[in-house]
């Protein structure tokens, strides 16, 4: 069976293609539906429902680890004001 000979004109060509058409499907796809986007009140310092999680889930990581919810060990329940 004879193999097959290409180019390295083919291969870079193929390459360019290929990227291209990831280019174009990324842009694509972060402009077909615009409405998909967090609306712009959402802010990176506003207490939002796309910044907590994080840190409920750390409280939750730290009771099954360790058996205590909060990881700095204050009591602020016991605490006078």
């Amino acid at each position: 069976m004879a193999a097959l000979i290409v180019s390295p004109y083919y291969k870079k060509l193929v390459l360019w293609f290929i990227l291209a058409a990831l280019v174009i499907l990324g842009i694509y796809i972060r402009f077909a539906d615009l409405d998909a986007d967090p609306p712009l009140y959402f802010e990176g310092s506003s207490q939002s429902l796309s910044t907590d999680p994080y840190q409920y889930t750390y409280h939750a990581r730290n009771q099954v680890l360790f058996g205590q919810w909060d990881p700095l060990n204050l009591d602020l329940v016991g605490r006078e004001c």
